[in-house]
């Protein structure tokens, strides 16, 4: 199963993902308060429902109930000088980077338990909700 997005303002699933739950803004605010005192304050969060079929049973920690994730959003494309400074990196490095950037440990060692459908699943939903990755539609007018 591939994890849920929830978005801040406006519910929706993550590409080829479930339905969310029937109230996705009261799940949301539950994962915010759970994740809280992993970011500073005010940050805003991209989230996720992630079940326990998406974690990868050789190589990384399980939850046998599933757990949230939430890691800071993307709040613009990295701009020309970041991308210069990582440009000696692979596209996957430059991920990794991005991904370390806005996660907190604990939601990095919940990434890196992850499948790896379900872990491109995650970032390829946390990169379109940020606009990183054009889908063809504007995922910004659903944010302001």
């Amino acid at each position: 199963m591939e994890p849920v997005s929830i978005d801040t303002t406006k519910p929706h699933a993550a590409a080829g993902g479930p339905e969310p739950a029937a109230d996705p803004a009261s799940d949301h605010e539950r994962i915010k308060r759970e994740w809280a005192d992993e970011y500073p304050e005010g940050a805003e969060l991209y989230c996720a429902v992630l079940s326990s079929t998406d974690f990868d049973p050789e190589y990384g920690e399980q939850y046998p109930d599933g757990t949230t994730l939430a890691i800071r959003r993307l709040a613009h494309r990295p701009s020309p000088g970041w991308i210069r400074r990582h440009a000696h990196l692979s596209d996957l490095e430059r991920t990794f980077a991005l991904i370390e950037q806005h996660a907190s440990q604990r939601a990095l060692d919940i990434l890196d338990s992850l499948t790896e459908k379900a872990w491109d699943a995650f970032v390829q939903a946390w990169a379109v909700d940020g606009g990183l990755v054009d889908t063809g539609k504007s995922t910004r007018s659903a944010r302001r």
